[in-house]
């Protein structure tokens, strides 16, 4: 083999290997770019799943605590309808009971003779429920007359159970006294008070 065949062997040897080796090189740069993307892709990733991982956490969290705060709102009102109605029905039933003839005779009579005070004629119109109609009658005709300087015009209520309403003649003046109204009356002042010890006044 001639000298100028060697070198020339060798040269393209030596260039070959040099090629390869900045081939090499270059592969080797680009997959450590390649893979440093994909950690950081990946790193990024893991990042976003953790991120909506805790805000589905405390978005579920805030539902749940919100849903059991509407719960529990949802009872206290429940209860206080209940508990309103109860009442209804007690306050009712109380003044049914309170409202007897007796009582209601006493009120007629204060009632003309404050209306005689202030210079009325004293005449009164009352409507009584049906179960009081009778005994009022009976009441106003026997113990009631002699304190009356008129008999008031008794008629019958159809609109209430118990108590009476009273009339001024010759006057705008109008009294309701019947158990409906009275136990209104009751009822918008206990309410209130009630409501706030259920939703935890004090």
């Amino acid at each position: 083999m001639s000298e100028d065949l060697k070198n020339l062997l060798d040269k393209i040897e030596k260039d070959g290997v040099a090629k390869a080796e900045a081939e090499k090189e270059r592969i080797l740069a680009e997959a450590k770019k390649e893979a440093k993307s994909i950690v950081e892709k990946a790193k990024l990733e893991a990042e976003a799943v953790i991120k909506k991982a805790k805000e589905d956490e405390a978005f579920n969290r805030e539902r749940g605590e919100a849903a059991v705060r509407q719960a529990a709102r949802d009872v206290a009102l429940a209860l206080e309808v209940e508990i309103k109605e109860r009442l209804q029905r007690v306050v009712k039933a109380c003044v049914d009971e309170s409202m007897t003839p007796e009582l209601m005779g006493k009120l007629i009579v204060e009632m003309q003779k404050k209306h005689l005070e202030e210079g009325g004629s004293g005449e009164l119109e009352t409507l009584f429920g049906a179960k009081d109609l009778e005994k009022m009658e009976k009441l106003f005709l026997g113990e009631l007359k002699k304190d009356l300087k008129s008999r008031p015009e008794l008629s019958l209520g159809h609109d209430f159970g118990a108590g009476l309403k009273i009339g001024f003649k010759g006057t705008d003046l109008f009294l309701d006294l019947s158990d409906e109204a009275i136990t209104d009356l009751i009822c918008d002042y206990i309410g209130p008070r009630l409501a706030e010890i259920i939703r935890g006044g004090k």
